[in-house]
C-alpha cells in the first residue's frame, strides 16, 4: 500500500512496492554569522549578523521494479533544478526550514548510475542539495524589494 510521506514541491515522497519515491536520509545545516571587531589592547568583540541560508542534502535511491523508475525520478529532479523554482519541502506534515513559508531551490544533483541492464537504468543513487530561498514575504525577499521600489516611486509622485 503506497502512502505519501512528504513532498518536495510537486514531487511526492511515496512509499510502496513498485512506486516508492522517497529519501534514505536528509541532512540539514543551519548556522549563524558573526563578525569579529578587533580591539587593540583588549578582548575582541563579536557581533551577530543573523542567520545564513539553510542547506539541505537529501540522499535517495531507486531500484527498477521496486521503486519509481530511476530514469523518471532523475528527470523529475533535474526538471525541478532547471526550473529554478523555489518550492517547500515537507516531511510527515512538517516543513523543513524556519517555518511553513520556507522555500528551497535545487542547487545541485549528484547522481550515481550504479547498474544498467539492456540499456535500462536499474539502480540509481542521488544526492540532492537544496539551498534556502529567501522568504518572499520578508523585507529582504523579492516581494519586499518590489514593495520598496513601488514605495520609492509613489514617494516621488507625492
Amino acid at each position: 500500500m503506497a502512502g505519501i510521506v512528504g513532498v518536495l514541491g510537486m514531487i511526492p515522497f511515496v512509499g510502496g512496492l513498485g512506486s516508492a519515491n522517497t529519501f534514505k536520509e536528509i541532512s540539514k545545516s543551519a548556522k549563524k554569522s558573526y563578525v569579529v571587531h578587533r580591539i587593540i589592547g583588549g578582548t575582541d568583540i563579536i557581533e551577530d549578523c543573523g542567520f545564513d541560508l539553510i542547506d539541505l542534502t537529501i540522499s535517495m535511491k531507486w531500484v527498477y521494479g521496486y521503486t519509481l523508475d530511476p530514469s523518471a525520478a532523475l528527470i523529475a529532479l533535474e526538471a525541478l533544478m532547471i526550473a529554478s523554482t523555489p518550492v517547500p519541502i515537507i516531511v510527515d506534515g512538517v516543513p523543513l526550514g524556519r517555518g511553513a513559508l520556507t522555500l528551497f531551490v535545487v542547487e545541485s544533483i549528484e547522481s550515481r548510475m550504479n547498474k544498467w541492464k539492456a540499456g535500462t537504468l536499474v539502480e540509481l543513487e542521488c544526492s540532492v542539495k537544496l539551498k534556502e530561498y529567501g522568504n518572499p514575504f520578508s523585507i529582504a525577499g523579492p516581494l519586499g524589494a518590489l514593495a520598496n521600489t513601488a514605495g520609492q516611486v509613489v514617494g516621488r509622485l507625492i
